[in-house]
């Protein structure tokens, strides 16, 4: 009688073990795909003198070799807004840190989920990501500068929108030559959700800072984001658009 009440025991054990190990072998775990990511070609940082290098150029990557059950989305641009330089610094270089990580998409993770930068929009549309294009040669000016140097993305020398602000509030799209007067540019305000606000600012002074990876999401909605690289950082002041 001792022996079958341990056999017993021992099955019923054994059955919800195998029970278990069956749940999690089925649940697995998350497939994350390894994305090329994009080539910056152009250096430029918000203590640049000189107005006309204040753009972003890029390579996006080639999404050719992606498994086919993989639906690569294109080349996500996050920028954030701060009123303070060292504020700025001071992100760049927290998400510079974890680039070092093995999650190949921790930076990525950061901007995304820590940092709190927002996917840059269009004046076309607010869906993203604006780049779709693999292989393709990306420009873009947030800001005016003089005649010949309009605001806009260019992809391989075309271009296709306007870059604008991606904020909830009013119904506009607004854009980056920030003027007090002009309600389709509007100075950023403490609240707005693409700026880092400080109580310490040089006033008149705005700091933008963007950064790019490829992206894309599985069957089953997972999304897999590739190492984020810094496109630059520029300064944009309110008193070259208040005329």
């Amino acid at each position: 009688m001792c022996g079958s009440h341990f056999s017993k025991k021992f099955s019923s054990a054994a059955v919800c073990f195998f029970l278990l190990l069956l749940f999690f072998i089925s649940c697995g775990l998350e497939t994350l795909y390894y994305l090329d990511y994009p080539e910056n070609g152009h250096d430029v940082s918000h203590s640049n003198a000189d107005r006309l290098l204040d753009y972003f150029m890029f390579r996006t990557a080639d999404s050719s070799g992606i498994d086919a059950g993989f639906d690569f989305q294109g080349t996500e641009i996050y920028y954030k807004i701060f009123n303070s330089e060292s504020r700025i610094v001071d992100s760049i270089a927290s998400i510079n840190n974890v680039q070092t990580s093995s999650d190949i998409s921790a930076a990525a993770n950061m901007l995304i989920n820590t940092k709190k930068y927002r996917p840059l929009i269009s004046d076309i549309s607010t869906s993203t990501p604006i780049v779709k294009e693999s292989k393709a040669t990306v420009e873009i000016r947030l800001n005016s500068y003089l005649n010949d140097n309009p605001s806009g993305v260019k992809i391989n020398n075309t271009l296709i929108c306007k870059p604008k602000r991606n904020i909830s509030s009013g119904s506009r799209r607004f854009g980056f030559e920030f003027n007090k007067d002009d309600q389709n540019n509007p100075v950023p305000k403490e609240g707005d959700e693409d700026v880092e606000w400080s109580s310490t600012t040089n006033e008149g002074e705005w700091y933008v800072d963007l950064w790019a990876f490829s992206a894309g999401k599985d069957t089953s909605f997972t999304w897999s984001y590739s190492k984020a690289i810094h496109l630059g950082s520029i300064t944009i002041k309110e008193s070259e658009y208040n005329k």
